[in-house]
């Protein structure tokens, strides 16, 4: 397996965490949003689509209540139907990784699609790690596989998510689907550390050693 195939199959579960932290202090910002399960769950029947959000997110990580992902999930599908991003992204990594469902690429490509026409950023590194991955649903069409990752990548950095910055910077590092360029993979890559990616942050360092 190459260094590129490791660094990427290495990161996807990483960002599925990652994800979750990011749904989390989403919620958190979010002051109108009920905290107490009966109270999310009053809101959610009453149309309120980020409780139905907010309560997956529960349901699945065990946060205040038994885990049940079944139910995480049931409450994601609900939120589909308002458009929620993050239950699009959410369902994404639960059929992507088999979180209570049996794994699904297909399924979960098509979640993580939806999610990234809505904007969310997670939902495109999620996209990249999939086309990226060299099992997944481009195994016998790599080339078309890196460029899409490459695409998604991008989408994520430019709006500011922090691993899409550092896995730019790591294609522009290592010339991978575009021109090698330090330059412009340090530039990505310090946007990333400056959101605290301790990858991104390393990455850095390696440059300076090879520029002694």
């Amino acid at each position: 397996m190459s260094e590129q195939q490791s660094v990427i199959i290495r990161t996807m579960r990483t960002i599925f965490f990652f994800t979750l932290f990011i749904f989390s202090c989403h919620l958190l910002a979010n002051d109108k949003l009920p905290s107490t399960i009966p109270e999310l769950e009053k809101a959610a029947l009453d149309g309120d689509s980020k409780a139905l959000v907010q309560l997956g997110y529960k349901y699945f990580t065990g946060d205040g209540v038994d885990k049940d992902v079944v139910k995480a999930r049931e409450y994601y599908l609900e939120a589909t139907k308002y458009g929620e991003s993050y239950a699009f992204n959410n369902l994404c990594n639960i059929y992507l990784y088999g979180e209570g469902v049996e794994v699904d690429y297909v399924v979960a490509f098509q979640y993580c699609r939806e999610g990234a026409k809505l904007g969310n950023p997670s939902s495109m590194v999620m996209l990249g790690e999939m086309t990226a991955n060299e099992n997944g649903l481009f195994k016998d069409k790599r080339d078309i596989g890196m460029d899409l990752s490459y695409q998604f990548y991008e989408m994520a950095a430019k709006r500011e998510h922090p691993h899409g910055q550092y896995m730019l910077g790591y294609y522009y590092e290592n010339g991978i689907v575009t021109e090698k360029d330090l330059k412009v993979a340090k530039d990505w890559y310090t946007k990333a550390a400056e959101q605290n990616h301790i990858s991104a942050k390393q990455a850095i360092n390696r440059l300076k050693q090879l520029n002694h």
